[in-house]
């Protein structure tokens, strides 16, 4: 499943009953600042990197745990080209 909000979306509905059967608190993708404190994963182990304010250009993919630091990248589009 892939879910994308913000923390605070997801922390309204963390004790719903569709969420709770789809939610994987120990693999998924972590994009933005607060790496370090944050409460949707669960992460082996805090290291200094994740206090680093790498905006939304940086984020980590964990995977059992384990937190990687990984680039995120993006691209534009005008609203011709989606036409």
């Amino acid at each position: 499943a892939l879910i994308c909000d913000g923390v605070n979306q997801l922390k309204m509905i963390e004790f719903e009953s569709w969420y709770t059967a789809i939610r994987n608190s120990m693999s998924g993708i972590y994009i933005g600042n607060g790496m370090a404190n944050q409460t949707v994963f669960r992460v082996g182990k805090v290291t200094r990197e994740m206090n680093v304010d790498y905006g939304n250009q940086y984020g980590y993919l964990i995977v059992d745990t384990a937190p990687t630091l990984m680039k995120v990248i993006t691209t534009a589009i005008s609203e011709e080209e989606v036409l």
